[in-house]
């Protein structure tokens, strides 16, 4: 109505209401006709706009970690200069799966992953390439996950989830060893610097020994863990 750029909304009343419609060309009829009415209601939209703004700047100014296909698509579009719609149309999918993606509603599919990679590998970007397909396929108990956490990759045999995070696959009795874990790895510096740290640990359970190999690798200035797992009867 102001900037005469079209705009879709949804909006969802939670009382009863009255909905009254204003074309551009009828505001600008109201400003002619009832000043003081037409004088409220922009102010009221100049107030509305200025919330807007204001909530836009904090979440512009509130440090965001990103999950590891977020980081990498938005990584992508800013290289390759491109919108929304334009990196729809390389994955030939709809613009609005972006922005879901994007915004962490939602992620792209195993075959999806590998065309975006395959975008990365072409443009030089630097990703996970051909790790995350690697681990999926090994026969070993292994996973990838980022500083949060979140599994990134998992290997059928490792019984962990892909895009979900491991505090939420812990059963009860194992979130102690988890924590132990986390403080271990924190304390150890591993989610900073270059990479290339290896921790080791062991978790004994009921005649059952799981050995863990805890490696941390680098991709764009970001820590990944990639978690090795034996389980051995004793």
């Amino acid at each position: 109505m102001l900037s005469k750029t079209t705009r879709s909304a949804d909006c969802v009343a939670t009382t009863d209401t009255q909905l009254v419609i204003i074309s551009r060309q009828n505001l600008i009829r109201l400003m002619k006709l009832e000043p003081e009415i037409s004088t409220q209601l922009l102010f009221n939209l100049s107030s509305s706009l200025a919330l807007k703004l204001r909530r836009t700047n904090e979440f512009i100014s509130t440090p965001k970690k990103l999950s590891y296909w977020q980081s990498l698509l938005l990584e992508i579009r800013t290289r390759l200069n491109i919108s929304q719609e334009d990196l729809a149309q390389l994955l030939n999918i709809d613009p609005e799966i972006i922005i879901s993606w994007e915004q962490g509603l939602s992620f792209p599919s195993h075959q999806v992953q590998k065309s975006i990679e395959k975008i990365a590998s072409d443009k030089n970007i630097t990703s996970l390439g051909g790790m995350v397909e690697l681990v999926r396929l090994s026969p070993s108990r292994i996973f990838i996950v980022d500083e949060n956490y979140f599994v990134i990759a998992a290997s059928k045999s490792s019984e962990w989830i892909d895009n979900t995070s491991v505090q939420d696959q812990l059963s009860d009795k194992a979130s102690p060893h988890f924590n132990l874990i986390e403080k271990k790895l924190t304390e150890a510096g591993f989610w900073i610097g270059l990479g290339g740290q290896v921790l080791e640990y062991d978790y004994n359970d009921q005649g059952t020994q799981w050995h863990s190999i805890i490696t941390s690798i680098s991709i764009r200035d970001r820590i990944y863990a990639v978690v090795q797992q034996t389980v051995t009867r004793i």
